[in-house]
């Protein structure tokens, strides 16, 4: 089992310029897993905001989010290849899921 490690910013535009609030990370196997809800916490008190959020895989996966997100393989998400990193837009309180790519 390897891992998917995400970091979320705040302030941030299409890349990750901001200031990081959230690091975490999601175990990758054959069954789906899921992040808890992320940037749940706005010190601002602003909520239903947009993030960015990188993610960086330690093996070849797939991977969706959303506030319940369901992942059963590649129609359900996007492909990431080990060792490079993406980024994507969330709102706050949306989950990662993600499940291996064999």
């Amino acid at each position: 089992m390897t891992t998917l490690y995400y970091t979320v910013f705040d302030g941030a535009s299409i890349t990750a310029v901001g200031d990081p609030i959230e690091y975490g990370s999601v175990n990758i196997s054959a069954l789906a897993q899921t992040s808890s809800p992320l940037a749940t916490y706005d010190a601002s008190g602003r909520y239903n905001r947009a993030y960015v959020v990188r993610v960086f895989a330690a093996s070849d996966c797939f991977v969706t989010w959303g506030e319940d997100p369901t992942i059963t393989g590649g129609s359900d998400g996007i492909a990431l290849a080990a060792g490079v990193a993406e980024y994507f837009s969330i709102r706050d309180g949306y989950r990662i899921a993600v499940i291996e790519r064999t």
